[in-house]
């Protein structure tokens, strides 16, 4: 999930987790094939930004997890 705030910031920037939640909607083993992974940054202020993410199968588009974290950006 940082990632996506991750490339939003300007070189020389940083960030930490203040927080993360996720829920694992669906076991993932090697029969799930391809996970697709979409990290979606909701909110990006000067000092903190919160982000979204959902893992998919890449057959048929099934939801395996979804979270959302807080990160404070220095």
């Amino acid at each position: 999930m940082c990632a996506a705030v991750h490339s939003t910031l300007p070189e020389g920037s940083a960030y930490v987790t203040l927080e993360v939640k996720f829920n694992l909607v669906r076991a993932i083993t090697a029969d799930t094939g391809r996970v697709l992974a979409e990290g979606k940054v909701i909110h990006a202020g000067k000092t903190v930004a919160t982000v979204e993410a959902t893992l998919r199968s890449e057959e048929g588009g099934a939801l395996l997890a979804h979270g959302t974290s807080t990160c404070l950006i220095r």
